[in-house]
């Protein structure tokens, strides 16, 4: 039996029996014929040839090529998210759902029911290929934790203040910070000025590329009272992002 045409317009093939008597009728490009066929086996249908009056839903076959459409759209839509950070979830069900809606498609391509055998053809090319890009997806979102990881997590790590003065309202803090990480760290380094308790002014101190098991220095100055009895500490330190 021959499958739906890609063309433009109905074609000529065989269809599911509008008169619901057989299990297929042939459609010559124009009309109905008396060409039937159930189980494979081919027949004339008499009544056909009578001219006895038709039931009245009998009309040109339908186009039905809705699922291969679907799974055309789908694939297309998982291609374009699934290599996305966190995204790639929406693409894998949508690869899943394309690709069931192509095999269906084609299936029914090929009992003559239904048409679009090549967006069915595509939908599945494009469902397999996001499958693939789904890896990716998968590695940038790794890698955007690890970075949002390496903002907020600085590993483990030890720091002190060596030097902390007031010279005519200009307060200085000097120390030091030890990665105790076995891998490289970018810090960021938050020093808090006081004065009995009241706290003056913060600064922000970047260090950057401190290798595993070394010590870096930092340095950080506010502008402050002159008469201020200045305490520098260390308020917090988190991971610099790259």
């Amino acid at each position: 039996m021959q499958p739906f045409s890609s063309s433009p317009g109905t074609a000529a093939g065989w269809y599911p029996d509008p008169t619901r008597q057989f299990e297929y009728r042939w459609f010559n490009g124009e009309r109905w014929t008396a060409d039937v066929s159930t189980h494979g086996q081919r027949f004339v249908d008499p009544r056909w040839l009578s001219g006895a009056p038709l039931p009245p839903h009998v009309g040109q076959p339908e186009q039905r090529r809705g699922a291969a459409v679907a799974s055309f759209v789908l694939g297309l839509s998982a291609v374009a998210t699934a290599w996305l950070p966190f995204l790639f979830v929406l693409g894998a069900v949508a690869a899943i759902v394309g690709f069931v809606f192509g095999v269906i498609a084609l299936r029914r391509v090929r009992q003559g029911a239904a048409e679009g055998r090549t967006f069915a053809i595509w939908g599945l090319v494009l469902s397999v290929g996001a499958a693939g890009l789904c890896v990716v997806g998968v590695l940038f979102t790794m890698t955007v934790l690890d970075e949002v990881d390496q903002l907020f997590n600085p590993g483990p790590y030890t720091t002190s203040i060596d030097r902390c003065t007031n010279d005519g309202g200009l307060a200085v803090a000097d120390g030091t910070i030890t990665n105790d990480d076995d891998t490289y760290h970018d810090y960021s380094i938050f020093i808090r000025f006081t004065d009995s308790g009241r706290t003056l002014d913060t600064d922000v101190v970047d260090v950057r590329r401190v290798p595993p098991h070394e010590v870096a220095q930092f340095h950080a100055t506010v502008f402050v009272d002159s008469s201020a009895t200045v305490t520098c500490t260390v308020a917090d330190v988190q991971g610099a992002g790259v």
